[in-house]
Formats: structure tokens, C-alpha cells, sequence
């Protein structure tokens, strides 16, 4: 089997099939610049940043310096959680171009479904101790988190502005409504009957065999028998958990978190 150079989305958009993410670079974040560098001239055409990664300024330069036409340029870059208010939403993303020194956005992603409360013109944080851990936890604001469908509609207005091509959400958990769902009237991939079938078949959910089609071209087997013994011993498992920074888990598939209206260290309250 082999993985095809793309895959055509919904609104006719194709979107390359391997990309370069950009998350926690070693050393400094220029080293983001040279990577990128790097990665364009072997090949790579998509590039994965965040507003929070802090680096969306250095895979810019790199896209300028590459003389590769910006069309044949994939990027994204997703709405931070400090910028959920429907009215920020445009602002958030005209900083991240301003950063990036583009004029759009390939993908513009809803970097978590969750959001902060926050303060002043630059978003700011709200923190607060608690008696977990040393460092002070965000606030979070829990009905703008569970009110998610207007900050996707905020995002569907960006495409319209051409401010951005396509947009996306992050996993949602629970079972999201369908206005936020990839397309009126066609399925999103995890939707696809043929896929839900060999998911069953094979025990598993539709992601995972997506995500397994994807390695299965590319690693050698190996590999991939290492991987059935990790899954054996471990079973699925998470490496990003932040349900002790947030106070619920934000992958949960059962309920649409947050579902409490504070967190578990406010219980006395």
C-alpha cells in the first residue's frame, strides 16, 4: 500500500499527506527556521505551527527564504484558548499572519475545545493556586468551553474573508454537534462507513485505523511489530494527559467535558 501524495478534503482543498510539525524545537525557536529550510528542500510542502508554540514567526521566514511559491505551501496554524471569545477570533488570527508574514492560512485549527478566562488587549491568562502541584493553573472558563459551535462559526467567517482556506477542530470529545462538524451534507472521514466497518472488524476505532494505514506505508515491519508488542503491554494510551493542569479530561469520548462548573481542587466552595 502506498500513501498517496495528498488527501482532497471536503471543500476540494488537497492537503498534503505527510507534514513537518513544529512543536517543542530543541534549543532555541529559530532552530524552527533551519528546520523548515531543510524540510522544504527535500520535499516537505506542510507545516504545523500554533499561536502558542511561539514560533509561527520562524516557519514564515523560512517559507519566504525557500523561493518556493507560497501556493505550493501548506501552513497551519491554530487559535490559541486565550482567544475563544467569538469577537476575538478574527483578531487572533490577523496577529498569527502579521507573525508568519502571510496573507492566509491553509488550516486554521481550534487548537483545544477548551478556553481561559482571560484579560487585557493581549489575552491575558487568569491564574490561580491551587494545592496541586506547584505552579498556578489557568482558569478556566467553563461556558465559553462548553459553548464551542460559536467560536467554529467565528472561524467559518475567516474562510469567508479568505483570511484562511480551510478550518478544523482539534478532538472535541463527547459527541460534538453536527454544526461543527467537517460538512453539511458530507461525512468527515471518521464518518465513512467502509472506515467504521474495518474499525469494528479490527476492534479499534476509526482514527486508529487511519493512523495505522498511514505507518503501515512508511515503517518496516520491525517496527511494526514492536508497535503490536507496545500495544499489548499498554494498550491505547495518551502521552499529552492534562487532566491535573485542567480539572477534567479533556479527551474524555463519553461526555462533552467540561461538564462540572469548576474545577475539583474548588469543591468547598
Amino acid at each position: 500500500m502506498t500513501l498517496p501524495a495528498g488527501f482532497k478534503l471536503a471543500n476540494g482543498m488537497m492537503m498534503p499527506a505527510i507534514g513537518l510539525g513544529t512543536f517543542q524545537a530543541d534549543g532555541d525557536h529559530s532552530t524552527v527556521k533551519d528546520a523548515v529550510l531543510y524540510a522544504l528542500s527535500v520535499g516537505y510542502r506542510h507545516f504545523d505551527t500554533a499561536f502558542n508554540y511561539e514560533n509561527e514567526a520562524f516557519v514564515g521566514e523560512a517559507v519566504r527564504e525557500s523561493g518556493i511559491p507560497r501556493e505550493e505551501i501548506s501552513i497551519t496554524t491554530k487559535l490559541s484558548t486565550s482567544w475563544h471569545r467569538p469577537e476575538d477570533v478574527k483578531e487572533a488570527l490577523r496577529r498569527s499572519l502579521n507573525t508568519l508574514g502571510l496573507s492566509y492560512v491553509d488550516y486554521y485549527l481550534m487548537h483545544w475545545p477548551h478556553c481561559y478566562v482571560v484579560r487585557g488587549p493581549d489575552r491575558e491568562r487568569l491564574t490561580e493556586n491551587t494545592p496541586y502541584g506547584k505552579k498556578p493553573k489557568p482558569v478556566i472558563d467553563y461556558q465559553l468551553s462548553r459553548d464551542y459551535v460559536k467560536v467554529w462559526r467565528a472561524m467559518e467567517a475567516l474562510v469567508d474573508e479568505g483570511m484562511a482556506k480551510a478550518i478544523a477542530h482539534q478532538p472535541l470529545g463527547g459527541n460534538p454537534p453536527p454544526k461543527s462538524g467537517p460538512h453539511p451534507d458530507i461525512p468527515g472521514p471518521m464518518r465513512d462507513e467502509k472506515l467504521k466497518a474495518l474499525a469494528e472488524k479490527n476492534h479499534t476505532s476509526p482514527a486508529q485505523v487511519l493512523l495505522a494505514w498511514a505507518k503501515l506505508s512508511k515503517l518496516p515491519q520491525a517496527d511494526l511489530d514492536a508497535l503490536s508488542v507496545l500495544k499489548e503491554k499498554h494498550d491505547f494510551i495518551r502521552f499529552l494527559d492534562p487532566t491535573d493542569y485542567l480539572g477534567f479530561d479533556v479527551f474524555n469520548e463519553e461526555a462533552d467535558e467540561p461538564i462540572a462548573d469548576k474545577p475539583p481542587w474548588r469543591k468547598s466552595e
